[in-house]
């Protein structure tokens, strides 16, 4: 089992691409959590969620996560079971329906 959390600084400039639009800059904080754990030979679970607020406005965040779990088929191949999830704090006042934006896949991964 591995787990880890690690804090950084972000700067974000966004640059409009039509003439006489505003850019705008937004400061962050990015905080990691990581586990990840291997149950066999065959069977691994991962867990990543990152938690960015901004660095003026607490109230103002971005979390955005991922667990996946892969179960191997042969030396080469696994099968992928991954929920991806993004929360936004300010995602209705932009238009969007919910807060919430989430995938489930279903992968195959092979190495080599």
């Amino acid at each position: 089992t591995d787990v880890s959390l690690s804090v950084a600084l972000l700067d974000e400039r966004v640059t409009p691409d039509s003439v006489g639009a505003v850019s705008s800059r937004l400061t962050r904080w990015s905080t990691r959590f990581r586990v990840r754990h291997a149950f066999d030979d065959r069977t691994r679970f991962s867990h990543i969620v990152f938690w960015r607020p901004s660095a003026t406005a607490i109230d103002r965040f971005v979390v955005q996560s991922s667990t996946e779990l892969a179960v191997g088929l042969t030396g080469h191949t696994a099968i992928t079971l991954t929920l991806l999830d993004n929360y936004d704090s300010e995602a209705v006042e932009r238009g969007a329906r919910g807060y919430n934006d989430g995938q489930l896949l279903l992968g195959l991964m092979a190495s080599w």
